[in-house]
């Protein structure tokens, strides 16, 4: 996501099965890994809230075979959070060395590495989390059931509600 990982301009890749999912102790997932690199940097200047449904689609596309969608979803969110925020805090604590990774390559506006690091980097310090969640959340689509509606007539005649936390 930080790195603007796109196979298509209006898509960003992501969980798009360039992943390797490491599990715990417990046997449930605990880290997951880029496996693949391809497309890292090719969206660089988009704000991050503009790919807030494809941020949302790995949730919305396991739905119909979770037992707790809504918890599912919650819990993606929070853990998106807490890695973005993470990532965000260690550039800005280390900023400098981060801005000066790639200052020996050419710097190009018109698209040199050096460039997109650059947008990447501005990109990474200017985004509000909360406000990047809470795009993703509303692009987070659960299948009402009796749930916050009360009646089976109220769940049949709203198709999808959006879930909040």
């Amino acid at each position: 996501m930080i790195v603007g990982r796109s196979l298509k301009r209006d898509r960003p890749a992501f969980d798009d099965g360039d992943e390797v999912v490491q599990e715990g102790p417990d046997g449930l997932p605990s880290t997951i890994l880029v496996a693949d690199h391809s497309g890292a940097f090719s969206e660089f200047k988009a704000p991050l809230e503009s790919f807030a449904k494809a941020y949302a689609w790995p949730v919305n596309k396991r739905l119909s075979v979770l037992p707790q969608p809504c918890e599912f979803a919650l819990r993606y969110l929070a853990a998106l959070r807490a890695r973005f925020v993470h990532i965000q805090e260690d550039y800005r604590k280390r900023r400098r060395a981060f801005d000066n990774l790639f200052k020996h390559r050419p710097y190009d506006p018109g698209g040199s590495f050096r460039y997109r690091w650059e947008c990447v980097l501005r990109r990474l310090d200017q985004t509000d989390a909360d406000s990047l969640i809470d795009a993703i959340r509303r692009n987070i689509r659960i299948e009402s059931g009796l749930g916050t509606h009360g009646s089976a007539a109220a769940a049949r005649e709203t198709k999808t509600e959006t879930c909040h936390g």
